[in-house]
């Protein structure tokens, strides 16, 4: 495209040779005024470019690489601190997305592309590419690497698989080591990396994460994120899940509990009335525990988030467990939990709360209805004698 050969030339021009001039000169700030509009335009349609890096044919992408020499330049040298520091992120863009970086040599900085067998395209999702990003210095670089690395996992590359389970070059230590990084970015790369390995290494796997959630040194973003993989992770593995049972559950009931921050105690519990729809029938050995914990909530004074969390928990396992479930692991604590739910169905003052009720009044009325008024099974045997 013409566009591209636009760039690149307009770049040069203004970097190598007419700023320089300007930077040693200083003779008109109106001019270099007019050149830091003309870099941001610059800036502007190059990172478009990046984005859309697919659509490139091969002749434009040479000619869009050719840029990444007057962006270093522009970075090192250029007297304007916000331009430089775009220049510095558009060159991070090139290398992540670009499928470029610079070759240090003792010639002029220049573009280097490779792809395998002689070139080797940064972007191409390869084992040997992810192994390259993870390693790199760079933040975005090494969290790339990781997201390279989940989708070689979810699309089950055997070369990934095979690497992990020999575990010779030791990657899954070196995903866990990535949870420690402060970065959120690179953080929650790696929560997405163990997320995607739970179906192979599920009894490493959830545990890390389980940990992660509950742990106190972590962000409420990053431990919400994690709570929402949790919860995916729980419905892909199906009813596999039920092995993991007590080890959810416990780490959803221990994060309500905490008193310090109401919207990680509400997103726990929304956390954990997900988790009873998939679990059902594993439930019936935690489900006491469960009961008592929404029933204190639901009686005590708590906040209006905490408490609409807690009835729609209770919703969800009104709908999700059968009678026989009920009627056998509650036994006398039914009544009490069945009059609590109608105590708050007609009496409390948040409309949600009272929506909540009656879904979970509706759903008990059906477990007792069955219960006591079984259906009748109309038909009967006719003997014909010989």
């Amino acid at each position: 495209m013409i566009i591209l050969e636009k760039i690149t030339i307009t770049c040069q021009e203004k970097t190598k040779e007419n700023l320089l001039t300007k930077i040693n000169v200083d003779d008109d700030d109106d001019d270099l005024s007019s050149d830091n509009e003309a870099l941001q335009i610059i800036f502007t349609i190059a990172s478009l470019l990046i984005t859309h890096y697919d659509q490139l044919s091969f002749e434009n992408k040479q000619i869009l690489a050719s840029f990444y020499s007057s962006l270093i330049w522009i970075e090192q040298n250029y007297p304007n601190n916000e331009l430089c520091q775009l220049a510095h992120e558009l060159s991070i863009a090139f290398i992540t997305y670009g499928a470029v970086k610079e070759e240090s040599t003792k010639k002029k900085s220049t573009l280097l592309i490779e792809e395998l067998n002689d070139e080797r395209d940064l972007r191409e999702e390869t084992f040997q590419n992810a192994l390259t990003c993870l390693y790199d210095s760079s933040i975005p670089i090494r969290a790339h690497g990781l997201i390279l690395f989940r989708r070689l996992i979810e699309r089950n590359d055997n070369e990934t698989i095979s690497k992990i389970q020999d575990n010779n070059m030791k990657l899954f230590q070196q995903f866990q080591e990535h949870l420690h990084a402060d970065d959120s970015y690179e953080y929650l790369a790696a929560i997405n990396v163990l997320s995607a390995l739970a179906n192979q290494f599920t009894d490493k796997i959830l545990p890390l994460l389980c940990h992660e959630y509950i742990s106190k040194n972590r962000k409420l973003e990053n431990k919400l994120k994690v709570g929402e993989i949790l919860v995916k992770t729980c419905h892909s593995l199906g009813d596999m899940s039920t092995k993991y049972s007590s080890l959810l559950i416990n780490t959803f009931l221990n994060a309500s509990k905490q008193t310090d921050d109401d919207m990680y105690r509400t997103s726990a519990l929304s956390n954990l009335g997900q988790l009873c729809t998939v679990l059902k029938y594993s439930l019936s050995k935690d489900l006491s525990e469960i009961l008592i914990a929404l029933k204190s909530y639901l009686s005590i004074s708590e906040s209006s988030n905490v408490r609409r969390a807690s009835i729609l928990v209770c919703e969800l396992l009104c709908k999700s467990l059968e009678q026989s479930t009920w009627l056998t692991i509650l036994g006398n604590e039914l009544p009490s939990f069945y009059q609590l739910i109608n105590y708050l169905y007609k009496n409390d003052k948040d409309d949600i709360v009272c929506l909540h009720a009656q879904i979970a009044l509706e759903a008990l009325n059906k477990i007792c209805q069955d219960y006591l008024q079984p259906p009748v099974i109309l038909e009967k045997k006719i003997r014909i004698l010989s």
